[in-house]
């Protein structure tokens, strides 16, 4: 298995976030730290429909998909 440099994730967070935002609606993408070097996280506000079934790798990246619901902004 390569190991995934952080500029390689970062190169695909734009295609993830491409993507994504097709699918459902997107509250985040980011790089995070896998078991393969770096990856890509992509945060939506609801579930994706049964239809649409997430991509698991872009260009050889690894995608985790979490449902976190609306980001609002919260009084200090």
């Amino acid at each position: 298995m390569e190991l995934i440099t952080i500029e390689k994730a970062r190169a695909v967070k734009k295609a993830a976030f491409d993507l994504f935002t097709k699918l459902g609606p997107v509250v985040g993408v980011g790089v995070m730290k896998c078991e393969s070097g770096f990856g890509i996280k992509v945060n939506l506000a609801e579930p994706l429909s049964p239809n649409h079934a997430p991509p698991k790798h872009i260009e050889g990246v690894s995608i985790e998909v979490a449902v976190v619901g609306e980001i609002k902004k919260q009084a200090l």
